[in-house]
């Protein structure tokens, strides 16, 4: 054979052999895909951190971090702070691990040395683990049961006594104004580290407008009527009227005032209705519609300014039930079909 053929041979060989036999270590992350993971999370609103559990004498588990990351690429690659996430094996062996978790960490970890709110979790069998919201040692709920969590919802504004804005208040009841009425959520109690909340949002997630954090379905939630309402008196249960303005909401990323975003001013002037087409981009006539949302959050939250990944309730517009009458929700699969497969034998 030609030298130089022979040379170039074995550089093509080498460079073969040394391409398959990356690993891990050197960021291919081939023992975990990522087949739905957790949404991406922006400067200083912390970080997801992924861990093994392993026996623990005397009963339950210890808890060993193996990666921490904030966003995911289609690659498959995990970054944390714009830089390559790294995949720290433990000193153990692997095969002892009994269960696998991913946990949501505030950018400031009071305790580092342990997974503070588990939102996804699984348990290995012959080496694999499917890591999934309904997991033993997340938030154990099948969220997209409608056995588990249902709701419905009634457009209305009990606060004030004006009868033309009707379609700029959201609240959960199972029946219209005038009649007797009950809690209109039916919700599972989450796990320490979690709680629910409301929202208004535009499809594209231009503006997404909170109507209250909460735990249950019977009392209001954290904010009662919320800012932009009037001052009668409002059903015991989560809801919101938007009739005044009286706060910001966040456009495209920026919390900016309403009265004074000039581009946004009559598509997003108060009372802020429900019902209406908007447009998606100020500069083009494509349009968009307000959609109605529950969804589970971190406690305390990372990312107060938008809905977290997981959405198990929606009803999506354009809404064109009419207001004071009775409009279910829908169970979103896609809102809560997040998973995560780990492979032991790949780590």
């Amino acid at each position: 054979m030609n030298p130089i053929r022979s040379l170039l041979v074995l550089l093509i060989t080498m460079l073969v052999t040394l391409s398959s036999c990356e690993g891990p270590e050197s960021g291919t992350f081939s023992g975990i895909y990522f087949g739905r993971p957790p949404r991406k999370l922006r400067d200083g609103q912390g970080y997801f951190e992924m861990w093994l559990g392993f026996p623990k004498t005397g009963g339950g588990k210890e808890w060993v971090s193996i990666l921490k990351f904030d966003r995911v690429e289609s690659t498959n690659k995990p970054f944390l702070n714009n830089k390559a996430a790294t995949l720290k094996k433990p000193d153990r062996d692997l095969s002892d691990a009994v269960s696998a978790a991913i946990s949501i960490e505030l950018e400031n970890d009071p305790d580092p040395a342990m997974p503070n709110r588990i939102f996804m979790s699984g348990e290995f069998s012959n080496g694999v683990a499917s890591l999934e919201l309904s997991g033993e040692d997340a938030l154990n709920l099948d969220l997209s049961d409608p056995a588990v969590i249902s709701g419905k919802f009634v457009l209305g504004t009990p606060s004030d006594t004006i009868n033309d804005n009707d379609d700029s208040g959201v609240w959960f009841v199972d029946a219209p104004f005038g009649q007797p009425q009950n809690p209109g959520l039916s919700l599972p109690t989450l796990p320490n580290g979690f709680k629910y909340e409301a929202w208004i949002a535009t499809q594209s997630e231009t503006v997404c407008i909170s109507t209250g954090q909460f735990k249950r379905a019977d009392s209001m939630d954290y904010n009662g009527t919320g800012p932009n309402g009037g001052n009668t008196p409002t059903p015991n249960v989560p809801g919101e009227d938007l009739v005044y303005d009286q706060f910001n909401v966040d456009v495209q990323g920026r919390t900016v005032d309403v009265s004074v975003q000039e581009a946004y001013l009559d598509t997003f002037a108060f009372p802020i209705r429900i019902q209406k087409t908007i447009q998606k981009n100020p500069l083009t006539n494509a349009k968009d519609y307000w959609d109605v949302v529950v969804s589970v959050e971190p406690d305390p939250d990372n990312d107060p300014e938008e809905p977290f990944a997981v959405f198990p309730l929606v009803k999506f517009g354009p809404i064109f039930e009419s207001v004071n009458t009775v409009i279910p929700l829908t169970n979103f699969t896609g809102g809560v079909s997040q998973y995560v497969v780990i492979d032991l034998s790949k780590l």
